[in-house]
């Protein structure tokens, strides 16, 4: 189901605009009910200015084969006991 994204208009002068100003760039966490959610600034650079899908192919061939001769059973019980940690920074906790 897509969603559009929902704008608020935020008054400077309101406790709310007060606290965007505290916080700066800073990306805040949002918590109700067990539930979070992130509040960051937009970035106002376009992230696809500069793509080259040439670029991107290029990469993807270069890569390939990478993980040849790695154990995949290891590396997938590594990559789940990794997930199972605890991390600074690590938002779902």
């Amino acid at each position: 189901m897509a969603t559009e994204t929902k704008v608020i208009n935020v008054a400077p002068e309101s406790e709310l605009g007060r606290f965007l100003e505290e916080i700066g760039e800073a990306p805040v966490v949002l918590e109700k009910n067990g539930e979070r959610y992130v509040l960051a600034r937009e970035d106002a650079h376009d992230i696809w200015a500069d793509y080259d899908p040439e670029q991107v192919r290029q990469a993807l061939r270069q890569g390939t084969g990478i993980l040849a001769g790695v154990d995949r059973e290891s590396l997938l019980s590594d990559l789940r006991a990794a997930r199972e940690q605890d991390s600074i920074g690590r938002h779902d906790r």
